[in-house]
């Protein structure tokens, strides 16, 4: 929820929140908002079609509200298909990299932080400017959270700084 946050205070878009309770009973949720029972969700004022999975409700309103705010997606095709491989590349290494570190056994967690390590490089070897893809986009507004939750728990929860070099 917190990169579609994000997305909409970047362009400017006004909103209103529903508050959602996940931890008790979904069935309402999933049947009629999100079949995944997640957050966030949206729902298209003029169609009344709901759209849900950050990324993908990042997008929408992106196109949707192409004239408000930051522009997020570059207009050249390419440079659009590496602000989603960026952000194919959030989710599939370094997320998959990060939650089972938090939760690895004393004698998995060495590995465990390499895998978390190894993830990180790839930031290294690709970032094209001040941001992931030289100007700031929706790959920066998706890897936002997942580095703040990175940056936290593993401070937290495991006593470990990342690296700042």
């Amino acid at each position: 929820a917190r990169r579609t946050w994000i997305c909409l205070e970047e362009k400017g878009i006004s909103y209103t929140t529903t508050p959602v309770d996940l931890s008790g009973d979904r069935t309402w949720y999933r049947q009629n908002i999100n079949p995944l029972g997640k957050v966030p969700a949206i729902r298209h004022a003029a169609s009344g079609a709901v759209i849900y999975e950050s990324e993908i409700v990042n997008e929408f309103l992106e196109q949707q509200f192409p004239d408000s705010g930051a522009s997020l997606m570059p207009a050249d095709p390419v440079a659009c298909a590496r602000v989603r491989l960026w952000n194919v590349h959030h989710t599939n290494t370094l997320g998959k990299a990060l939650f089972p570190l938090l939760s690895a056994s004393d004698g998995d967690t060495a590995s465990k932080l390499e895998e978390l390590e190894a993830a990180l490089e790839y930031y290294e070897a690709n970032i094209t400017g001040p941001y992931l893809c030289g100007e700031f986009s929706l790959a920066d507004v998706n890897a936002m959270p997942i580095v703040d939750n990175l940056v936290f728990w593993t401070k937290e929860f495991m006593g470990y700084a990342l690296p700042v070099d």
